[in-house]
């Protein structure tokens, strides 16, 4: 009771103090993790905008700003998140886009301040729909989506209207189409290979952000993969001339294990992005096919009209622990399933053959999941910005 009214009070000082603060050209970004996904890719499109040139543009991170001294330009600033000078920026800014939720005790007092970006569209239940984190909804007053079907599934975990759902697109999914020196830095041609596959499984376990365990976690798989596998698949990969990288969840409990080095199979922890400042969805657009489980990179994959293979291994337990958005989804799951490691080899020889038996299925899909396919919702967000509320 005593938290509830604590919780009350300060919502009501940062209403006022909104309303009082005069706010400035400036817009926020925030994202999990820092500088990333759908945030950094409307940042990165609104700082090349010379619409926009007038206007500063503010990071708020989870990390020291000491982190991030590579923006060398007077109209960027980088600021620690939970900190007085944080609340001020935000407070005095224009406009907020994040992907996590930013001060939920904070509502803007003009109702169009706080853009919920997202980081990915609906599968997994979240929200007042995730029985097990009932309660935890990202405040926003609006929320940009992909397609109306993710509108409609969206407005009730999110609590929030339809009206206030705007159908933009996401912004990381331009990056689909962007150039990438990620593996250049590494020493690494891709143009070697025959193939190119990407696998991004879901974690079970978390370390970071909301501690929780979805599903069974096994210390020795990754999936269903038994970790002991690495190296008879790195072989089998290396006979096929194909390669492989796996990039962890951000919040995987995996990223602070030591994996041993790989011919044929490349493992990305979100350090190693942060370190060689580079993102994740310039990476996906490379590739020949993604092998994914109950993550939403599915739908953003859908764009390139690549083979998919999901690993089904865990399906019944993670239903049963977290759940999902959509009724029947293994009806949306149109690609390859995967439950042990010879149907991975039947995907990966596939992929090898360029045999692709769900494309009809994925485009379907597609439609229902995406208005536009142009990588353009970075220019449409900020249109909208710009006619609607600056």
């Amino acid at each position: 009771m005593v938290f509830e009214k604590m919780n009350l009070l300060l919502k009501k000082l940062f209403y006022l103090l909104d309303l009082l603060i005069p706010k400035k050209k400036r817009i926020v970004f925030s994202s999990f993790p820092d500088l990333s996904d759908n945030a950094f890719a409307l940042f990165e499109f609104m700082l090349n905008d010379v619409r926009l040139k007038n206007y500063s543009f503010v990071w708020l991170t989870e990390k020291e700003p000491s982190n991030y001294l590579t923006f060398n330009k007077p109209n960027i600033f980088i600021i620690k998140k939970n900190s007085l000078k944080g609340i001020y920026f935000y407070l005095s800014s224009s406009i907020a886009f994040y992907t996590h939720g930013l001060y939920k005790n904070i509502s803007s007092y003009n109702k169009k301040k706080r853009i919920n970006l997202w980081h990915g569209m609906p599968f997994k239940k979240i929200g007042i729909l995730d029985d097990n984190f009932k309660g935890i909804v990202p405040t926003q007053d609006k929320l940009i989506v992909t397609s109306l079907k993710c509108a409609q599934i969206y407005s009730e975990p999110f609590n929030i209207s339809l009206d206030n759902i705007l159908q933009l697109g996401q912004s990381r999914n331009d990056f689909l189409k962007k150039e990438t020196f990620f593996f250049k830095k590494r020493g690494i041609d891709l143009s070697e290979y025959d193939k190119v596959i990407v696998w991004l499984p879901t974690y079970k376990k978390s370390n970071i952000g909301v501690i929780r365990e979805d599903g069974v976690f096994n210390e020795n798989k990754i999936g269903f993969l038994e970790r002991n596998k690495l190296n008879e698949l790195d072989s089998f990969l290396s006979n096929k001339n194909i390669f492989l990288i796996l990039k962890l969840h951000p919040m995987d409990v995996f990223n602070e294990e030591v994996f041993c080095n790989l011919e044929n199979i490349l493992i990305i922890k979100n350090k190693d992005l942060e370190e060689s400042k580079e993102q994740l969805y310039p990476i996906l657009g490379l590739t020949d096919a993604l092998i994914t489980d109950f993550s939403s990179v599915f739908i953003d994959y859908l764009l390139i009209d690549k083979p998919i293979a999901f690993d089904l291994s865990d399906f019944e337990n993670y239903n049963k622990n977290r759940g999902f958005l959509i009724k029947n989804p293994k009806k949306v799951l149109t690609g390859n399933t995967i439950y042990n490691y010879e149907d991975l080899k039947t995907f990966i020889n596939n992929v090898y053959d360029e045999k692709d038996d769900y494309k009809q299925e994925r485009e379907k899909n597609k439609k229902m999941f995406h208005n536009y396919y142009d990588y353009n919702s970075s220019k449409r967000i900020t249109d909208w910005m710009l006619n609607e509320l600056i």
